[in-house]
């Protein structure tokens, strides 16, 4: 989950990435702390995190609705049910 999440935030002078973070994602799958819904892709849970990171401003990285959205939408095209949910919701 740190690997991808380097390439997410851009921590440590590591440019971001999204391709390089959901590669790391994916690779860890259901072996890290996040399950992927079922059916949905293995990525799909810390894609969510990352959304909700931007979203909120934790993990370090500042508020970004832009990047949120974004991060909303990679998670619900790997099938997050939660991430689905969300971009149904009115945006403020």
């Amino acid at each position: 989950m740190l690997v991808g999440s380097i390439y997410a935030y851009g921590w440590g002078g590591i440019p971001k990435s999204d391709a390089d973070a959901i590669y790391w994602f994916h690779r860890l799958g259901s072996r890290g702390p996040l399950v992927a819904e079922e059916g949905a892709d293995p990525a799909a849970p810390y894609q969510l995190m990352v959304a909700k990171a931007y979203a909120s401003g934790a993990d370090g990285v500042r508020t970004d609705p832009a990047e949120s959205l974004k991060w909303l939408k990679l998670a619900a095209e790997a099938g997050s049910k939660e991430a689905s949910a969300a971009l149904s919701q009115p945006q403020p």
